[in-house]
């Protein structure tokens, strides 16, 4: 599956789900979580973290960081976005990543 950067996780997990004819319950319960509190990650009501990111990645035998991957930027995304600034902030913090530490 390649990441589409304009499905939200919620989107993507759900698309895995139904294309696996699997009942939100079942994934509830490997995540051990109410299928009610699930059923709003699924619909961006609520926010998955990040265990639950890997064991949904696990579960759906996704490649690693997949998820994580769209997740992180939502998180992101969802911080800064207000900001008249927001790319410069994304384009400082690329930078500290790639060097490895904060300036």
């Amino acid at each position: 599956m390649k990441s589409n950067t304009t499905q939200t996780t919620g989107e993507i997990i759900r698309k895995l789900r139904e294309e696996r004819n699997l009942p939100l319950r079942k994934i509830a319960a490997l995540l051990d979580m109410d299928t009610s509190f699930y059923s709003k990650i699924e619909r961006n009501k609520r926010k998955a973290t990040k265990e639950h990111i890997y064991k949904l990645e696990d579960i759906f035998n996704l490649e690693r960081n997949f998820l994580m991957i769209v997740f992180l930027s939502e998180k992101i995304y969802n911080e800064i976005s207000e900001f008249t600034c927001a790319a410069e902030v994304l384009k400082i913090a690329e930078e500290r990543v790639l060097n490895g530490k904060l300036k």
